[in-house]
């Protein structure tokens, strides 16, 4: 066969390959409202349906949200001005969106609710600009990276993963907003976005992702010279750090550099304490989570920089950005899977990276494969379903087994609960007490409203754990006293991770109590030696008698016959 007659054949490969694409051809009539739509979809369900799943989210983040918007809430030592770790101005970001609500809701679940809102329409928005960077793309090299943007959207929407860290109110998920970002901006060769979208996530989210950042200043310094990149990242510096500094030197009542504390401790402190002090995970944990929140994705990524050295034989410029992509993500994993202390949310920042690296490999592939043998053009659809099929059974899984962890809150807000007891009509306090639960608690914003007669607290209980619990800021019912309670120094705090009994109530200080046991109320009182009746109870993961993958994932059938559950009780105490 010809030149001629190959480049005339070459359009009719593309043609076939488009048609075996699941919705390609529709996908491709869109503009970009409607690609933001169907991402702002996907992330509504995220709003609604997600959980919190970690407790530094609760006690780091909604709580001082909180206290910032009703004068009342828990934190941790990190907020005490002796070690200031936590930046203010983090929190005031998402102060500023949704305090103007605050005169229009009543109920605080509401307002927790719009603030996840805002989280889903900023993921929606960086998601849609880097598709778009993924379109340009495909314009620019249609031989190789023509489908690239197709699949990062179908995988995307598709993604057990996105659907639990973006609408996370997290640093890590701050991160996550600001990199898909600056490597959209990337993709689009908008140098000064890009440079400008790290320097946010670096000083006001979490400054280790600055290694992720490095990809970003190589595309810039290759293209650029090397003063416009020490320029831009100055007067990026100067912006942020600016107003961060002030703000944070304001609320801890001495110069604070959040930033910076943090780095110290958890990398340049020699004495003992660290991170580590809060639990050490094997090399295999990343593993395991990566494979549970990407299934075949994750090896699909790490496999791409195959089909990157092949692209840089093939052109050095067009291969640039998938190489840079895959640098970002190769840096990430380098850092973080070699550090002792593992936590999921840790990966947050490249989940958006995974999904690129993933597309890039499956466009290469597929086309590659698709000349060999037609049959070949059934691989991408099947790898498409695979993985939404185990994305939608690890979700279903993981909200059959912990719904009740926001269900059993939301059922102590209701109006005939609150007061379900005549002797609370009486108590200016009323005491909603966890105890071996403590970390599951969702937060003061689902804690009932404050009222004139009626204050509510959590309190803590007991339990068998033996680390250091939250403490309370101070209550305030204007600006100074925040400021006066911010810049108030707890001496119970430390930063040892040591038991602080003094943080403890006896059951007898309980006027409502949230805690796992699967208990009838006559038991549990002759257990607590306290009378206590049962306000309602929720469904609450257990045990796995068999197939231990059930823990992980729904399959019907068997997991309703080998999945056992305990009950989170909502219980009130009888005078």
């Amino acid at each position: 066969m010809s030149k001629q007659e190959r480049k005339m054949g070459q359009p009719s490969q593309e043609v076939t390959m488009s048609n075996c694409l699941v919705f390609y051809r529709y996908i491709t009539t869109l503009n970009s409202g409607n690609i933001f739509m169907l991402f702002l979809t996907a992330r509504f369900l995220s709003v609604y349906y997600n959980l919190i799943w970690d407790c530094d989210e609760t006690y780091n983040y909604w709580d001082p949200l909180h206290f910032l918007m009703y004068g009342q809430g828990t934190q941790t030592w990190e907020y005490s001005p002796d070690y200031a770790l936590r930046s203010y101005l983090y929190l005031f970001v998402h102060y500023i969106f949704i305090y103007p609500f605050k005169f229009l809701i009543t109920s605080k679940i509401t307002m927790f609710y719009v603030l996840r809102f805002v989280f889903a329409l900023v993921q929606s928005y960086t998601d849609t600009k880097l598709f778009e960077g993924l379109k340009k793309l495909g314009h620019l090299d249609r031989q190789t990276f023509q489908y690239t943007h197709y699949y990062y959207l179908v995988l995307n929407l598709t993604n057990v993963g996105m659907f639990l860290s973006t609408t996370s109110f997290l640093p890590s998920t701050f991160s996550l907003y600001l990199i898909t970002y600056a490597y959209s901006s990337i993709y689009q060769n908008n140098f000064i976005r890009s440079v400008f979208a790290i320097g946010l996530a670096v000083l006001l989210a979490w400054p280790f992702v600055v290694i992720i950042g490095i990809p970003v200043a190589i595309n810039y310094i290759i293209q650029k010279p090397i003063f416009d990149f020490v320029k831009t990242t100055a007067i990026s510096g100067i912006l942020i750090l600016s107003p961060l500094i002030l703000i944070d030197s304001l609320f801890y009542g001495k110069l604070a550099i959040a930033p910076l504390n943090i780095f110290v401790y958890n990398v340049l402190d020699s004495s003992g304490k660290g991170p580590d002090l809060y639990g050490r995970e094997p090399f295999s944990y990343y593993i395991k989570n990566l494979f549970l929140n990407f299934n075949i994705l994750f090896p699909i990524s790490i496999l791409n920089c195959f089909a990157i050295i092949y692209l840089y034989l093939k052109n050095k410029h067009l291969s640039k950005n998938a190489s840079l992509t895959y640098l970002g993500m190769f840096l990430w994993l380098l850092i973080i899977m070699t550090r002792s202390h593992k936590e999921e949310r840790f990966m947050f920042p490249i989940y958006s990276l995974f999904l690129i690296n993933s597309s890039i490999f499956l466009a290469f592939f597929s086309k590659f494969l698709s000349m060999k043998h037609k049959i070949f053009k059934i691989i991408p659809n099947l790898v498409i379903f695979i993985h939404a099929l185990l994305s939608l059974s690890r979700l279903l899984a993981l909200l059959f087994n912990y719904s009740s962890t926001i269900q059993v809150y939301a059922k102590l807000n209701n109006q005939d609960v609150k007061f379900s007891s005549s002797h609370l009509n009486f108590k200016s306090e009323i005491n909603v007490c966890v105890g071996k639960e403590w970390y599951r608690f969702p937060s003061y914003f689902f804690i009932p409203e404050k009222t004139e007669v009626h204050d509510w607290n959590l309190r803590f209980l007991e339990s068998d754990f033996k680390g250091q619990l939250p403490g309370y800021f101070r209550k305030a019912v204007n600006f100074g006293q925040v400021i006066e309670s911010t810049r108030h120094v707890d001496r119970l705090f430390n930063d040892l991770n040591q038991e602080v009994v003094e943080r403890y109530v006896s059951m007898d200080k309980c006027d409502f109590l949230i805690e796992t046991d699967s208990l009838n109320d006559k038991e549990f009182s002759e257990k607590a030696k306290i009378n206590w009746r049962s306000l309602g109870k929720f469904r609450f993961f257990d045990s796995v008698q068999k197939y231990s993958f059930l823990k992980s994932f729904y399959i019907p059938i068997l997991y309703e016959k080998h999945v056992k559950f305990t009950y989170f009780n909502l219980r009130i105490r009888i005078p």
